[in-house]
């Protein structure tokens, strides 16, 4: 229907439908796309990036949304990878089967508790989006979502000495982060811990659809979430860098973790290792 689309992420809003649906989506790093002219969730975290059927679509995407040339690091070149440890726990059945695959071998470092990053970033989202859309929230509620209108409807409730708390303590989360990293070019972990839910599903399936979105929305961080290889529904993992360019070289670069491919046009059963789908990325790259 279309080579690439856009989507807006505050707390996962691309990485999980792109999980949920097989193909590759990438939030950049906050600040590095325009988001003038789009209604605000929360400006503190809204980022926008690009969703595609792979990772050559993705970077074409992100430099024409950004105005950037992206650098890839030629063929010889290895991400150190990590799982961050503790992080990774309530799969679900299908989602732990491809995990175990993709995180096989892999280490884990220590690094923040998810929570400490998850818990402001949510405080931060709520509050900013009350602010923001109290008042169609309260005159023409039935213009939003559910789940959405829970969020807003708890940031109402929420005292404004815990927003300034968590706004005060991101900057220090943030660097936190970047020690922690200094030794890996990205972080890998599951995109949603459960894989896409019933149409009948309630909101008690956000927390395993953001559970491990929400914390790199807080961080800045980009973070590509590329398909893992699995028989059943799909299932993403996320590739977690300090900048842009490492995220996407690192998620590039993932043959050693098994990644798939899963293009629309593919079988279901054809999985490809994910570097043949980026190999052309070496004769573009810039």
């Amino acid at each position: 229907m279309c080579d690439w689309a856009i989507g807006s992420d505050t707390g996962g809003s691309i990485r999980i439908p792109a999980a949920l649906c097989g193909v590759v989506g990438f939030k950049p790093e906050f600040g590095s796309s325009d988001v003038a002219g789009v209604i605000p969730l929360s400006p503190s975290l809204d980022t926008l990036g690009p969703m595609g059927p792979d990772m050559a679509t993705v970077k074409r995407a992100f430099e024409q949304m950004s105005g950037s040339s992206v650098k890839l690091p030629g063929s010889g070149w290895k991400p150190r990878l990590a799982v961050p440890a503790g992080w990774v726990e309530g799969l679900d059945p299908e989602v732990e089967r491809a995990w175990r695959a993709v995180a096989h071998g892999l280490p884990e470092i220590e690094f923040l508790d998810r929570l400490s990053l998850f818990r402001p970033g949510l405080t931060i989202l709520m509050v900013e989006a009350s602010a923001y859309h109290r008042m169609w929230a309260t005159e023409k509620p039935e213009k939003y979502g559910a789940d959405v209108l829970e969020l807003i409807r708890r940031g109402f409730e929420i005292p404004e000495d815990q927003y300034r708390a968590a706004v005060a303590v991101a900057p220090e989360l943030r660097a936190a982060v970047r020690e922690a990293m200094k030794d890996v070019d990205a972080l890998v972990l599951p995109a949603t811990a459960i894989v896409a839910p019933t149409r009948t599903a309630g909101i008690e399936v956000r927390e395993p659809l953001a559970r491990f979105t929400r914390p790199f929305n807080l961080s800045h961080q980009p973070v590509v979430a590329l398909p893992a290889p699995t028989r059943g529904l799909p299932v993403g993992v996320q590739v977690v860098g300090c900048t842009n360019e490492l995220a996407l070289a690192s998620a590039a670069c993932s043959k050693p973790i098994g990644l798939a491919s899963n293009r629309p046009n593919e079988s279901r059963d054809d999985h490809r290792p994910f570097r043949e789908v980026t190999e052309r990325h070496e004769g573009h790259a810039t």
